[in-house]
């Protein structure tokens, strides 16, 4: 990798996998973070770390990804509208799901793009403490930072490195903010806005006013 790359790290509010979206090997961040999404590009790196609403587990790794395509939210749905997460048509219309209303339109279609990543490591609940000479990473409030990591990206890239090697690429815990009902049916695969699960519990595990 070139040193042109950006490392970008931000604190998240709820992980109901909609924000990270993992399915079929690939991880999405389609809606949410907004800044983030319009200004990645391939290479780069993202690291996701719990926020505060996270209790004992604050301020852990989530999840990371190296940005392997970006796409627009048009193509997006052409191509992934089986996504749970793919709440906007072509014609950038919301469509009824589970996780934004109307509120949040604004600042998903301000984000323009959807970065896709099957170089990731997504810990979940099994979520880790991040190494002492990378806890700069971690942003002091809800806003991402990326200018901060320049003068060690080199060092958060050694670490991507290691933790591929010591986990290997994928999905290796489960989504904080999901019922474990709602995980084992229907809305655990990909219609979760069209099927009955958008009428039980599962839609009370909106993100709709924390997810900026």
């Amino acid at each position: 990798m070139t040193n042109k790359f950006t490392v970008y790290s931000y604190r998240i509010v709820v992980d109901n996998s909609s924000a990270p979206c993992i399915m079929d090997n690939l991880l999405s961040l389609c809606i949410c973070k907004s800044i983030i999404r319009r200004t990645a590009k391939i290479g780069d790196l993202i690291f996701i770390i719990n926020g505060s609403s996270f209790g004992k587990d604050k301020e852990k790794l989530l999840a990371v990804f190296q940005v392997n395509d970006v796409i627009d939210m048009k193509q997006y749905y052409l191509k992934y509208n089986n996504r749970i997460d793919c709440i906007y048509d072509a014609n950038l219309k919301q469509i009824e799901n589970n996780f934004h209303g109307t509120k949040e339109i604004n600042n998903d279609l301000n984000g323009k793009n959807v970065l896709l990543s099957t170089n990731y490591i997504f810990l979940g609940n099994k979520s880790i403490i991040i190494n002492d000479d990378c806890k700069d990473l971690i942003p002091r409030g809800r806003s991402h930072q990326s200018k901060k990591n320049d003068g060690k990206k080199d060092l958060y890239l050694k670490y991507f490195d290691r933790l591929i090697n010591q986990y290997g690429i994928g999905k290796h815990g489960e989504h904080y903010h999901i019922k474990n009902k709602c995980s084992k049916n229907k809305c655990s695969k990909n219609k979760c806005s069209k099927n009955k699960c958008s009428k039980n519990k599962c839609s009370k595990n909106k993100c709709s006013k924390k997810c900026k």
